[in-house]
């Protein structure tokens, strides 16, 4: 048995699996029997944010087990996000307040700034349809120190036990570094396969912050911008006799990566999270390390094909898409043909 859990810098421990309820297509009602099921298998990291719209759901599941005397909320480790309309200062807290009351508990273990562009908020802080073709959302001008101030608030008040942030580009996350009084205990962004983010990964782990892994199981989507093939995974799944995703997570934990997980029928649920009684040898670890970063591999790029555009944002963090969005406009704007 291998450990289950990460030792944050400020001493707390993170489970290296959560269940992540942050992109579901799902009813509250399949959502709630597939929360309850990765509960049941012993999963006690669960990851929710403001936007997803799933804190309510969260909160109930929780409630009816602690009150059923099935868990106690020290067992659990709860991680919600702040969404980019509530990046002021005043408006951290407040936020987190209201999500605190969807979920039920006095505190989150870990609270985290969802994305380093933060938009004007109208009235409550509604999910920002940014500088999408019928929006009225416009950027703010607020510098991610005072956003940060706002979150080293929440963290003193012992509302979050621990803060960090969301898809931040490296350079982002040097620059918070540096003016933060409280470092971020930890990181999230995607990470899979075809997209290891050695450069962050060394980065934060240098600077003592844990790093989350969001979509570890990229290769294994129908997306439509992502064709790969892997025989490396088939062959290692057929070897250690184990899926193709409990591989993929098996790399990322060995890594020292904390990764979010999914899953609606229970027996994805119970594969995702049987990944503590093997261990990929040397070897083959290092074979899946030295795996090339593909190109166009990101699944969630905030750039209007997953979710609202915020490529035209000062603070849009993934310059590898913005390149490509910027030199697929010329081609189009100049009428040049691709060779």
């Amino acid at each position: 048995m291998t450990a289950t859990r990460l030792r944050m810098s400020n001493s707390q421990l993170i489970p290296f699996v959560g269940f992540g309820t942050t992109e579901v297509t799902t009813t509250p009602d399949q959502l709630e029997e597939s929360l309850n099921s990765a509960l049941d298998e012993g999963c006690r990291h669960i990851d929710t944010s403001f936007l997803s719209g799933t804190e309510h759901t969260v909160g109930q599941v929780v409630k009816r087990r602690i009150e059923g005397g099935l868990l106690s909320r020290r067992d659990l480790f709860i991680t919600t996000k702040l969404p980019p309309t509530a990046h002021r200062v005043k408006d951290v807290e407040k936020c987190l307040r209201e999500s605190l009351s969807r979920l039920q508990t006095d505190y989150v273990d870990l609270f985290l700034v969802y994305l380093p562009c933060p938009v004007k908020k109208h009235g409550s802080f509604e999910y920002p349809q940014f500088y999408s073709r019928h929006s009225s959302a416009e950027e703010d001008s607020v510098p991610l120190e005072d956003t940060w101030r706002g979150m080293e608030l929440v963290f003193e008040l012992g509302l979050a036990k621990a803060i960090g942030v969301c898809n931040f580009s490296l350079e982002q996350l040097m620059d918070l570094n540096a003016h933060a009084r409280i470092r971020p205990h930890n990181l999230q962004l995607e990470m899979h396969l075809h997209l290891p983010q050695n450069d962050i990964l060394m980065l934060a782990t240098s600077l003592n912050i844990t790093v989350t892994a969001y979509a570890p199981l990229a290769e294994l989507s129908p997306l439509d911008h992502i064709t790969l093939d892997d025989d490396l995974l088939m062959r290692l799944a057929a070897k250690y006799r184990r899926t193709p995703a409990q591989i993929l997570l098996r790399h990322q934990i060995q890594r020292g990566v904390v990764v979010i997980v999914q899953g609606t029928s229970p027996q994805s649920i119970q594969d995702n999270l049987a990944v503590f009684d093997f261990t990929l040898d040397e070897d083959d670890l290092q074979e899946l390390n030295n795996v090339e970063e593909s190109e166009d591999t990101r699944v969630y790029r905030f750039d209007g094909s997953t979710s609202s555009s915020f490529l035209r944002h000062t603070g849009y963090p993934f310059t590898e898409v913005l390149d490509a969005y910027l030199e697929r406009t010329i081609y189009e704007s100049h009428k040049i043909a691709r060779v």
